[in-house]
Protein backbone atom coordinates (compact mmCIF):
# COMPACT_ATOMS: atom_id res chain seq x y z
CA UNK A 1 0.00 0.00 0.00
CA UNK A 2 1.30 3.46 -0.87
CA UNK A 3 0.78 6.08 1.79
CA UNK A 4 0.32 9.74 0.83
CA UNK A 5 2.63 12.25 2.37
CA UNK A 6 2.04 12.78 6.08
CA UNK A 7 3.51 16.17 6.48
CA UNK A 8 2.86 19.41 8.26
CA UNK A 9 3.42 21.68 5.28
CA UNK A 10 3.11 24.67 7.47
CA UNK A 11 2.94 28.24 6.36
CA UNK A 12 1.32 30.90 8.49
CA UNK A 13 -2.40 30.99 7.67
CA UNK A 14 -2.13 34.65 6.67
CA UNK A 15 0.43 33.73 3.97
CA UNK A 16 -1.77 30.94 2.62
CA UNK A 17 -4.78 33.28 2.62
CA UNK A 18 -2.84 35.90 0.64
CA UNK A 19 -2.07 33.18 -1.88
CA UNK A 20 -5.77 32.34 -2.07
CA UNK A 21 -5.28 28.91 -0.50
CA UNK A 22 -6.98 27.28 2.45
CA UNK A 23 -4.62 25.60 4.85
CA UNK A 24 -6.30 22.30 5.70
CA UNK A 25 -3.75 21.50 8.39
CA UNK A 26 -4.58 24.75 10.17
CA UNK A 27 -8.34 24.42 9.76
CA UNK A 28 -8.78 20.64 10.05
CA UNK A 29 -5.88 19.56 12.30
CA UNK A 30 -2.76 17.48 11.79
CA UNK A 31 -4.52 14.15 11.44
CA UNK A 32 -6.68 15.42 8.56
CA UNK A 33 -4.25 13.95 6.03
CA UNK A 34 -5.08 10.47 7.31
CA UNK A 35 -8.87 10.64 7.42
CA UNK A 36 -9.52 8.73 4.19
CA UNK A 37 -6.71 6.20 4.56
CA UNK A 38 -6.88 5.50 8.29
CA UNK A 39 -8.83 2.22 7.79
CA UNK A 40 -6.12 0.94 5.42
CA UNK A 41 -3.27 1.90 7.73
CA UNK A 42 -4.90 0.26 10.73
CA UNK A 43 -5.04 -3.08 8.86
CA UNK A 44 -1.29 -3.23 8.22
CA UNK A 45 1.52 -4.49 10.45
CA UNK A 46 4.09 -1.97 9.26
CA UNK A 47 3.44 1.42 7.66
CA UNK A 48 5.89 3.66 5.78
CA UNK A 49 5.25 7.17 4.54
CA UNK A 50 7.12 9.77 2.54
CA UNK A 51 7.74 12.90 4.59
CA UNK A 52 8.62 15.96 2.53
CA UNK A 53 9.74 18.50 5.12
CA UNK A 54 12.24 19.14 7.87
CA UNK A 55 11.05 18.80 11.46
CA UNK A 56 12.13 22.18 12.74
CA UNK A 57 10.58 25.28 14.22
CA UNK A 58 13.06 27.41 12.24
CA UNK A 59 11.15 28.82 9.29
CA UNK A 60 14.35 29.91 7.48
CA UNK A 61 13.51 33.48 6.50
CA UNK A 62 16.66 33.66 4.36
CA UNK A 63 15.54 30.80 2.15
CA UNK A 64 11.93 32.03 2.05
CA UNK A 65 13.17 35.10 0.20
CA UNK A 66 14.68 32.89 -2.50
CA UNK A 67 12.16 30.12 -3.12
CA UNK A 68 8.35 29.98 -3.10
CA UNK A 69 7.89 27.06 -0.68
CA UNK A 70 9.91 26.37 2.44
CA UNK A 71 8.45 23.33 4.16
CA UNK A 72 8.99 22.55 7.80
CA UNK A 73 7.00 20.69 10.40
CA UNK A 74 6.23 21.41 14.03
CA UNK A 75 8.72 19.87 16.42
CA UNK A 76 6.04 19.66 19.07
CA UNK A 77 3.33 17.78 17.17
CA UNK A 78 4.66 16.02 14.06
CA UNK A 79 6.24 12.85 15.44
CA UNK A 80 3.33 12.37 17.84
CA UNK A 81 0.81 12.60 14.97
CA UNK A 82 2.74 10.12 12.82
CA UNK A 83 3.01 7.62 15.68
CA UNK A 84 -0.65 8.08 16.58
CA UNK A 85 -1.60 7.18 13.01
CA UNK A 86 0.49 3.99 13.04
CA UNK A 87 3.45 5.13 10.94
CA UNK A 88 6.58 3.19 11.91
CA UNK A 89 9.03 4.39 9.24
CA UNK A 90 9.39 7.70 7.44
CA UNK A 91 11.48 8.29 4.33
CA UNK A 92 13.23 11.65 4.07
CA UNK A 93 14.78 11.71 0.58
CA UNK A 94 13.00 14.81 -0.69
CA UNK A 95 13.76 18.21 -2.14
CA UNK A 96 12.51 20.03 0.99
CA UNK A 97 14.55 18.14 3.59
CA UNK A 98 17.21 20.89 3.66
CA UNK A 99 14.72 23.80 3.79
CA UNK A 100 15.84 24.50 7.38
CA UNK A 101 19.54 23.94 6.73
CA UNK A 102 21.92 21.54 8.48
CA UNK A 103 20.38 22.34 11.87
CA UNK A 104 16.94 21.36 10.54
CA UNK A 105 18.33 18.15 9.03
CA UNK A 106 19.99 17.16 12.30
CA UNK A 107 16.86 18.00 14.24
CA UNK A 108 14.77 15.85 11.86
CA UNK A 109 17.19 12.92 12.21
CA UNK A 110 17.05 13.21 16.02
CA UNK A 111 13.27 12.69 16.16
CA UNK A 112 12.06 9.35 17.49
Amino acid sequence: MMCPQAKDCWQPPEVRKRQGKDDALATEGRNYSFDKIRPLISEEDFNICNFEAAISNDDNQYLKQRKPFVLHASEEHTVHALKQEGIQLVTLANNHLMDCGIKGLKNTEAQR
